[in-house]
């Protein structure tokens, strides 16, 4: 019983840092360089924190087929929904998304990966 259970934390341990090595996840976060507070903020798929102005949210692991598949950004400010399609070929390990400022009228995010 006791070797069963040494072979499965081993394989477990074993193919877990196998992904972690074949670098299929980014690191990923959002700064709101804004005057304004986002809500429901979305990206590829994964919720992120409410940022107040100039507040940053902490990194998020996403896998990278995850990304290729889920290229949206959405947030909420000012009682309106932002929706775009970003870039979704990513090639560094960790990037932080700087949201700039929103245009409210045609509800556009300026932004840059940093």
């Amino acid at each position: 019983m006791k070797k069963h259970l040494i072979l499965l934390l081993f394989v477990f341990t074993t193919s877990c840092g196998n992904s972690l090595k074949n670098n299929n996840f980014i690191k990923i976060s959002i700064y709101n360089n804004t005057q304004e507070n986002i809500t429901n903020i979305m990206l590829y798929g994964n919720k992120f924190k409410n940022l107040k102005p100039s507040e940053k949210s902490n990194f998020i692991i996403i896998s990278q087929d995850y990304i290729k598949n889920n290229a949206i950004f959405t947030l909420d400010s000012q009682g309106k929904t932002f929706n775009m399609y970003i870039d979704n070929t990513l090639s560094k390990k960790s990037y932080t998304f700087q949201i700039d400022s929103l245009n409210i009228k045609n509800r556009f995010i300026y932004y840059n990966i940093k």
